[in-house]
């Protein structure tokens, strides 16, 4: 609790310092998101305060979307916006992520020779080779998803010498370093509980639900180029199924 600061002989509310130490920690980055904040009646034996002020202090920043109440388990940082997107425009989930100013953090890159769900949206048959690259988007320094990308070592040749920039697209990647004609892409999703390895690359609980697109890209005899899947933790993303009006 070093970073609470009261001034008792203070003309400002003790709930509004309170709060504004809180706010400035999270702002010079002691407080990262998911951080556990001290219990109302800790800092109720620490600065000899009421237990209404400290719930006032939390209230005003609750309202900020700057902290999270969960019943039974504590308050806690939430500096990560929940993106709230339309099922019908997923080509914009990635966009919405972007513009919270994300980082991509290069995890893995293997060639591999079979995967049970790529190789059939990218019609490889086993044994033919692929890349597969493991990448995390980071904002600040909480991991909000990941993507695991599928692309064939015939159509993007010493690509383990070339991508070096996570945060470069694929789809720049493909078409101007490789001159694929990249035309067209599908995409399905289910809402899937995330595994133990999942869970631990996105830091959030076991099991936890998660929104998981599996997106295939095609050139334009729609002869499949790369496949990613992208896996979004329902704590980040909301997907609503409003339908399209024209």
């Amino acid at each position: 609790m070093y970073y609470l600061f009261v001034n008792k002989s203070s003309k400002t509310p003790i709930y509004q310092q309170l709060a504004s130490s809180i706010r400035q920690a999270i702002s010079d980055h002691i407080l990262n998101h998911d951080d556990q904040l001290p219990t109302d009646d800790d800092i109720c034996v620490q600065f000899g305060i009421s237990n209404i002020v400290v719930k006032q202090a939390y209230s005003v920043l609750a309202k900020e979307h700057l902290i999270t109440r969960i019943r039974g388990k504590g308050t806690f940082v939430t500096t990560v916006p929940k993106i709230d997107a339309s099922i019908h425009d997923y080509k914009n989930v990635e966009a919405a992520f972007a513009k919270l100013g994300i980082t991509k953090k290069l995890n893995l890159i293997e060639v591999i020779n079979q995967h049970d769900l790529a190789y059939p949206f990218l019609e490889l048959k086993e044994e033919e080779q692929a890349y597969r690259i493991m990448i995390t988007a980071i904002h600040q320094k909480t991991p909000v998803f990941t993507q695991e990308m599928i692309l064939p070592v015939t159509l993007f040749p010493n690509l383990d010498k070339v991508f070096i920039n996570p945060n470069y697209s694929v789809s720049l990647l493909a078409k101007d370093m490789y001159q694929l004609p990249l035309a067209f892409s599908t995409h399905d999703f289910n809402l899937e509980s995330l595994t133990s390895s999942s869970a631990q690359m996105l830091q959030v609980d076991r099991h936890e639900a998660a929104y998981v697109f599996n997106s295939t890209y095609l050139d334009n005899q729609r002869h499949p180029l790369f496949f990613i899947r992208s896996t979004y933790p329902g704590r980040y993303l909301k997907l609503n199924y409003s339908q399209v009006t024209v």
